[in-house]
């Protein structure tokens, strides 16, 4: 089970997406000028919140809170553990590997589109991204790893049984 490649690839998704999922770090922060008031504020991107702060770095307020992208990274989360302890049923396991790199794409999706949509507050504005940003990249990547450990396990086990 652990031993495995695929189990430990998998196993490093879910506790990414469970950091992830209850610090709720920074993906993004855009600083510009606010289309209603003239002013001069920036706009703290995380994965589950999005929040003003002044200049002072104080949160005036929140903007918004992106409850698909914690529900995402959740899935993510249970069905890889789930997905772990699924290794004497490899189809299902396979199966859900390719729900997983499904997931992973919506995520990569989801903090896109909500920084395209806090991007519509401002009039000019200046984005700098963060290291946190990059894991729905590195998600996929893991995940097709595990899939293919998968799909190695059953053609052994199908050449296997071809020799008994």
């Amino acid at each position: 089970m652990i031993q495995r490649r695929q189990s430990l690839y998998l196993l490093i998704t879910v506790i990414f997406a469970f950091i992830y999922f209850f610090s709720s770090p920074q993906i993004a922060s855009i600083s510009g000028q606010v289309k209603d008031n003239n002013t001069n504020e920036t706009l703290r991107l995380n994965y589950t919140e999005t929040a003003y702060i002044d200049q002072q770095n104080n949160i005036i307020g929140e903007a918004s809170s992106n409850d698909y992208l914690k529900f995402t990274l959740l899935i993510i989360g249970i069905m890889g553990l789930l997905t772990i302890f699924l290794f004497k049923q490899r189809k299902l396991q396979l199966r859900l590997a390719a729900y997983l790199i499904m997931f992973d794409l919506l995520l990569i999706f989801l903090v896109f589109f909500q920084h395209h949509t806090a991007t519509k507050l401002f009039t000019t504005y200046e984005t700098s991204w963060q290291y946190f940003a990059f894991l729905p990249f590195i998600l996929p990547v893991l995940h097709l790893l595990a899939l293919r450990g998968i799909v190695h396990d059953i053609k052994l086990l199908q050449a296997v049984d071809r020799l008994r």
